[in-house]
């Protein structure tokens, strides 16, 4: 059956309004406050890599992503793509290094997964386009005749109402009035646009374009099922007495590698097999946590089967809700998927603390702050400021009392950073799981149509910045965070000689990962994105700064218009 990830992705095709205008005209995004998959991931004792399999499904029919303030549509929506194969031919070497098959075995591997992929791969691409044609036809509906200029006379239309407003008042709106009219705004025309494909029986056209979708989708996974079955029969007959044993280990092992990268969550996909790993604790320090890692190993794997099971077998009864418009029905399964996604991330957040009980304290700190990165990367990943610190003790021609000043200054704000990013993660951790289910039911309820995707975007929509209708406690943190760096950047900047000064990473620690681009750095950027970066990179310092960023939406708008594509694919 279809699971929440083939299922919501229509969600964000439908919710996806995103035009170049848009797109050049938002302000200071944020990617996804989620642990993205980890990269490398293995089985302590070296086993293997994490499998990126083929044929991703689709986000972008035929449009770009969408990364507003908090994430857009795209924020919680991240979970198991069926469309990825299950086998594939990394997998192969796997079998020999933790099972011991034998040369004849291992021919029986070879075969069973070669006729696998070879079957998969045409069979997903042809599924996949199906629903990449119904998804440009829902694209249309919403999008076509005159409603990009009406967006864009609409946009016109508010901030010359705000900049009357600001005159009228003597000054700048306050966050809290400006949210407030926006929204208003946004509302009204969203209602207006609703009830304009109500009369036109547009509204009607696109649930049955959803219905093709699903129905392709359950088809689908009859044909995945299909191909499943005879690699799995397959390689059970071919197991000796002895590596039956080893057989559920080896299962666990593979599900950590092929499903907890789906997490959504903070920290549902971090494996702390990883972090021990990538913390470079000592052999012995990992060998005295053996017992410990033994009952994670099987808590975690406990977690992503009741996670993984709820979420395949629940997508019918979603979809059935959200084509009869049961929306009470709808929450309920939501509320549901999203404890088992906690009871995962609770996993590993129970046994972190246990480890920290069993390493030896240095270790254990070692560990707790990679942990801890993993499970927030957006928080705890290097600020330009920090960065800059570490460029200008590095200058050869620093004189030793500027070199003094500077080491007082860089422990100054490291102590207030980690108290802000502690505060940041501590608040994450408590709001999300709400958050998110309050998200998919607002993608929801665009499914059945009670609401438009303009009052998902909000203020973002309308080319007022990436904002939402509520308070966002954990983006004002954030924010602050980055005038805290920008603050100890200008003292830091104050400090050196104007050369110098030119050695040092350019533009504003924005708090927020620098907007849309991390960490601002060129070199960083998806590869597709990087020839229209250094075009728009007018000091060739090889990042793009808050001057810049502009210059780059307006190439990234010139590229769309001439048929090209510069946007990162989904998970990018």
């Amino acid at each position: 059956m279809p699971n929440l990830r083939s299922f919501v992705s229509v969600a964000v095709m439908v919710g996806v309004f995103i035009t170049s205008d848009v797109i050049a005209l938002q302000e200071g995004g944020a990617a996804p406050q989620g642990s993205p998959p980890q990269g490398g991931q293995r089985q302590r004792d070296g086993g293997g890599q994490r499998q990126g399999g083929r044929g991703g499904f689709p986000f972008n029919f035929g449009g770009g992503g969408w990364q507003g303030r908090q994430g857009g549509m795209l924020r919680g929506l991240n979970v198991q793509n069926r469309y990825v194969a299950e086998f594939i031919r990394r997998d192969i070497p796997l079998y020999k290094d933790q099972l011991g098959f034998d040369q004849t075995q291992m021919s029986v591997v070879e075969a069973l997964i070669n006729d696998y992929d070879l079957a998969f791969t045409p069979a997903a691409e042809e599924s996949q386009e199906k629903i990449r044609e119904a998804g440009a036809r829902i694209m249309q509906s919403y999008m076509g005749g005159d409603m990009m200029q009406t967006m864009r006379d609409s946009r016109d239309r508010l901030r010359q109402d705000i900049e009357q407003l600001e005159v009228e008042n003597g000054g700048p709106l306050s966050d809290d009035a400006r949210r407030k009219f926006v929204m208003e705004r946004v509302t009204k025309f969203a209602e207006e646009a609703m009830a304009a494909r109500r009369a036109s029986g547009a509204d009607k056209e696109t649930k049955a374009i959803l219905q093709e979708i699903f129905d392709e989708i359950t088809a689908w996974e009859v044909k995945r099922a299909d191909m499943r079955r005879p690699v799995v029969e397959g390689l059970e007959a071919a197991l000796t007495p002895e590596q039956r044993e080893k057989w559920p280990a080896f299962q666990r092992f593979l599900r950590r590698e092929k499903s907890l990268g789906n997490g959504v969550l903070s920290g549902e996909s971090v494996n702390l097999f990883v972090v021990m790993d990538e913390a470079g604790l000592s052999q012995s320090s990992i060998d005295g946590a053996a017992k410990t890692l033994d009952e994670y190993e099987v808590a975690l794997d406990q977690a992503l089967v009741a996670r993984d099971d709820y979420l395949s077998q629940s997508e019918p009864k979603l979809m059935k809700m959200v084509l009869g418009s049961n929306t009470q029905g709808a929450n309920v399964v939501i509320e549901r998927q999203f404890a088992l996604r906690k009871a995962v991330r609770d996993v590993n957040d129970q046994y972190r603390v246990t480890l920290l009980g069993v390493l030896p304290a240095e270790e254990g700190a070692k560990f707790n702050s990679a942990a801890m990165a993993a499970a927030y990367p957006r928080v705890f990943r290097q600020t330009r400021t920090a960065e800059a610190f570490e460029k200008a003790l590095e200058l050869p021609d620093l004189p030793p009392e500027v070199r003094d000043s500077l080491l007082k200054l860089q422990a100054s704000y490291t102590t207030e950073l980690t108290v802000l990013n502690d505060r940041i993660a501590g608040l994450t951790h408590k709001e999300e799981v709400q958050q998110r289910v309050d998200e998919t039911m607002r993608v929801l309820a665009v499914l059945e149509g009670s609401a438009s995707p303009l009052t998902i975007m909000g203020r973002g929509m309308m080319g007022m910045g990436g904002g939402q209708e509520q308070a966002d406690p954990v983006g004002d943190l954030m924010d602050q965070r980055g005038d805290v760096g920008t603050r100890y950047l200008e003292q830091l900047h104050a400090m050196l000689t104007p050369e110098q000064q030119d050695q040092l990473p350019k533009g504003r620690d924005g708090g927020r990962n620098f907007g849309n681009f991390g960490s601002g750095k060129i070199s960083e950027l998806p590869e597709q994105m990087q020839d229209v970066a250094k075009a728009a990179d007018k000091n060739k310092d090889g990042t793009i700064d808050d001057a810049e960023r502009t210059e780059l939406f307006n190439q990234m708008r010139q590229r769309r218009g001439r048929g090209g594509s510069v946007t990162p694919g989904d998970g990018q």
